[in-house]
Order: C-alpha cells, then structure tokens, then sequence
C-alpha cells in the first residue's frame, strides 16, 4: 500500500502520464475493460475528473509524510 501511495510523486509527471494512459486503454488497460470501448482519454467531459483523480493520486504519498511528520512533533500532553 506505501508503494502504491508514495511511489507516484517521487516519478516525474511524464511518466504519470504514461501510467494514465495505460490504465485507461479501452481494451487493455486496468480501468478501460470496465468502461468498454469507451475511451476516457478522448472525452473532454471526462479531462477534469482525471486530472484531479490522477493529481490527488500523485501527492497523497507525500501529504500523508508530511502529515503524519506534523502529527509525531505534537506533544503528548495535548
């Protein structure tokens, strides 16, 4: 699950991209075999909620580090 999480923002956004891409694929990829041949990647209304699934995605490794950082500095007497 770390891996999952973390990895994504510390590989460039390129290469995010090209994840994206894949999992999307209508006959091939992941997510594609359930959306059927239908493809996510050529719908304009589809754009937004992709970006911001794949955006949350990229930094929810390194937001959960910083958190958690923040959260071990609070006293214990609080």
């Amino acid at each position: 699950m770390q891996t999952i999480t973390y990895m994504p923002h510390f590989i460039s956004t390129v290469v995010m991209v090209s994840m994206i891409n894949i999992f999307l694929a209508p006959q091939t990829g992941i997510l594609g075999r359930f959306f059927g041949q239908t493809s996510l990647m050529g719908n304009p209304n589809a754009f937004t909620p992709i970006y911001w699934i794949s955006e949350v995605w990229q930094h929810m490794g390194w937001n959960c580090i910083i958190y958690l950082a923040a959260l071990s500095s609070v006293d214990m007497a609080l």
